[in-house]
This record gives structure tokens, sequence and C-alpha cells, in this order.
């Protein structure tokens, strides 16, 4: 290695160290850990739409599988022909329920003594600061769910369902969709819902009206866009299918039941002699969601159930008139040159975990880089074993 002025790779510090530009010892240094949060904005879910469902209150946790929701029928028939021949022949006053069911989670994370300290982090810190987050991740994914299952029902489809999905964003399709709400089409909804790529469609189109930063005293508050009466808000996990066609949703406030319960809190959980030392941060929980005037099947299972089931059209039924559902979904297509399907945010961050640990191991190992470079491309699910690595 040749001596130069400025040392090392530049590093002044040893440019009068002889013995370490002599012989080529080149330290390693490392940075403090960085952050890269996930980019899911979960605007759907912490808006209006997304409501608990009062009639549950805390009793989420009681036991049971099963939830049923009762509801009265308004009063039906024609007047009858009223004369001292015939007898009054009353109609029955009729109930209705909306069943829904609970889904039980857990989810735990864990790191390793060692991982810990070579990885220059400090997990436990992270961990905690980061799990309601990765919660409220989860309860997106619910609610997307429970909407793609609802709306791909035959039955709910036929009423709550328009599908403009042969043209892009445009306002006669959306009129359209709106009129599956009949009379109350200009009441019943408050928040139109697209994925960003819509919302650059609705923006090309002159579509989209900002307001609350038209005064000074307004300069500080975050703009909110409007269109037709309605605010629009941007959700990126709302669906784009393989053929590029756009699912929005029209919804009114408290439109969309969701309920969590949390089942003893954030646990702790240490075991010194596994993987030579891991600690866990265990989670448990109870859920349950539905589209508001909808129901779980009668029949279907209530018992092992997953999010991914929620999108199950078999799993849904319409109890009610469809105008009390004030959810409509709107079908598009996304436009040529539009940006389509988002990155996978958790691939690219397991692909990387891979990496780590083959990088960890090659190093334990005593082996070249080259070694590390063929380790990483056979790492599959080592990740989550190795003790190196600070994820679980």
């Amino acid at each position: 290695m040749a001596i130069n002025a400025s040392g090392i790779q530049g590093n002044p510090s040893y440019a009068e160290n002889a013995f370490q530009q002599t012989f080529g010892i080149n330290p390693i240094l490392y940075g403090q850990n960085i952050q890269y949060n996930s980019l899911q904005v979960n605007n759907l879910v912490n808006s209006d739409a997304v409501v608990d469902d009062d009639r549950i209150g805390n009793q989420l946790t009681n036991p049971g599988n099963d939830i049923y929701l009762p509801f009265d029928n308004d009063l039906y028939g024609d007047p009858e022909v009223w004369n001292d021949d015939n007898n009054i022949e009353p109609d029955s006053f009729t109930t209705g329920q909306e069943r829904a069911v609970k889904l039980y989670q857990d989810k735990a994370f864990a790191f390793t003594d060692f991982a810990q300290l070579v990885d220059l982090s400090n997990p436990l810190e992270r961990i905690n600061s980061r799990i309601g987050d990765f919660w409220t991740r989860a309860n997106t994914k619910a609610v997307i769910s429970i909407l793609k299952g609802t709306f791909a029902n035959p039955q709910i489809a036929n009423t709550n369902v328009y599908d403009g999905s042969d043209k892009t964003f445009n306002l006669l399709d959306f009129q359209k969709a709106k009129s599956r709400l009949g009379a109350y089409q200009n009441s019943a909804f408050s928040t139109l819902f697209v994925h960003p790529t819509v919302y650059s469609q609705m923006q090309a189109e002159n579509y989209i009206t900002v307001v609350g930063n038209d005064t000074p005293l307004s300069n500080a508050a975050q703009p909110i866009s409007m269109y037709n009466g309605m605010r629009v808000i941007m959700d990126d996990q709302l669906p784009i299918d393989e053929n590029g066609v756009a699912t929005s949703y029209l919804a009114g406030k408290g439109s969309i039941m969701f309920s969590a319960e949390s089942v003893q809190g954030v646990e702790l959980y240490r075991n010194p002699l596994e993987a030579g030392g891991r600690t866990s941060i265990v989670t448990k929980r109870v859920i349950t969601g539905h589209v508001h005037g909808t129901t779980v099947t009668e029949g279907f299972p209530s018992m092992g159930l997953s999010v991914d089931d929620y999108a199950n059209p078999d799993m849904w039924d319409c109890v009610v008139n469809p105008e009390y559902i004030h959810v409509v979904a709107y079908r598009s297509k996304i436009g040529d040159g539009y940006k389509g399907s988002l990155p996978d945010e958790k691939a690219i961050a397991d692909a990387q975990g891979a990496k780590t640990v083959a990088r960890n191991n090659s190093r334990k190992r005593g082996s070249s880089s080259s070694a590390s470079s063929s380790a990483a491309s056979t790492t599959t699910t080592s990740s989550s074993a190795s003790s190196s690595s600070s994820s679980k």
C-alpha cells in the first residue's frame, strides 16, 4: 500500500503510522445505525371512516368467537281495508342481526445479546418505539382485506360497486358510482379514498381543489384536497390489480367498523441460553371488523381465521337495504405511464436481512468477501435463526 500524506483512505490519523501503512492495516469504521421506517401511510384506518364499534365496547376479550349485533327493522306493508266483515291481520314486527367474528393475532420480535453488541444498535428501544406502528399497518391490511372481500361478494357488488375499469378516473363514472346510494348520494359520503396514482391522474385532470392555505391564518394548517364536496385521501395500500385497475372507495363517516383489543399488553421474554441469549418482545390481541350493514355469512367458520379470510367474498353478505352501506367501490384504469403497484417493503427488508446474516456468518468463519457474497446468495431462512441478526 502506498504511503501518502493523508494516510490510508485519506484518513490523516494514520498518516504518521508507518507500521499501519507498511503492513496495510485498514481499520473498518462503522457509523451509528440509522432508521429506515416504513413509508406506508395508513391514512384509511386513521380516518373517520373507520371507527370502533361502540356496540361491542370493551367486551372483545370476553369468551366466545362470534359477535351478534341485533337490529330492528322498520314498519313495512300496505294498509288493509277496514270493515266489520274481516278480522284485522297484523304484520309482524321484524328484527335481524349482523354477525361478526373474532380474529386472534400475535406477533413477536427478538434479538440476541451477540447481535446487540455487533450491530451497534439498541434493538429493545427500537422495537418498543415501532411496535405501535407495526400494529397500525396490520390494521390497514385487515381493513383493506375486509373491503376487498365485501365488495367482491356478488350480491354486494351488484349494488355497491361501479366498474369503470375500461376508462381512467373521470367525472361521469364518479357520478355513476355515487348514484349507487340513490337519494343519499350527496349526504352519505364524506371521503374519497384513492391510490396515489389515481390522485395523480385526478390532479392532471384538474379535479383536485386544495383548501386550507388560502389565508395567512391557515398557512400553517395541513392543506385538504377536495373533490365534489368530498375530502380526497391517498392511501398506498389501496389495490391495483394485475390488469392495472385501481379500486377507490367513496365512504361515509363511521361506515367501516374495526375494533382491536390488546391482551397482556407488551410482554418481555428473555432466554439467556437460547442462541447465546435471546430477548423477545411479544404482543397479542383480538380484532373484529366489518362494513356497517353487512354480516359474516351464517355457517362461515369462526375459529382459526386470519385477515386473509376477510378477503374471501364467501365470508360476507348483506342484511339490510344496500343504501345503508355507506361505502361504494369505484374501479378505474391506471393511465399509461403512471406508476402502478408500489415496492414491497417487507421483501426488500428481508433480502437485506439475509445479506446481513450471510456477511456476519462469513466473518465468524474467517471467510473471504467472495465467500460472503456466495453465502448471501444461498441464504434463505437462516435470518430468523442466526444469533448475529438483530431481527427475529
